[in-house]
């Protein structure tokens, strides 16, 4: 069994990229050099999101494909945030709803 971090890491950040990779390419038309500079990450890791011809993500797709119909806003709103440049919680929000769990992360930073 993975434990919380090992879940967000390995199956929820890469969903929230991959979600966020389509909405920055087909709402806000970035080029994947211009996408791997938002989302922090290499034009490698962006071609392998937008070409979507990894099995094991579209198991993970699959795996949460109602949260994310769920959350098409969220992902929305956080590209926009980050073409607009704006520093955002979003991705924690994202991610705590995805996985369907409060984080003890979250929780830590509010009380630094």
């Amino acid at each position: 069994m993975s434990s919380l971090y090992e879940t967000i890491e390995d199956t929820i950040i890469p969903v929230i990229r991959y979600e966020t990779a389509l909405t920055l390419r087909d709402r806000y038309h970035l080029k994947q050099q211009e996408i791997a500079k938002k989302l922090e990450i290499t034009q490698a890791e962006v071609s392998k999101y937008l070409n979507n011809k990894s099995e094991s993500m579209n198991r993970k797709i699959e795996e949460l494909k109602d949260s994310i119909a769920a959350n098409k806003e969220l992902f929305a709103k956080y590209a926009k945030a980050l073409v607009e440049g704006n520093s955002t919680n979003q991705l924690c929000t994202i991610c705590q709803k995805l996985g369907n769990f409060k984080c003890r992360l979250v929780d830590l930073s509010s009380k630094m």
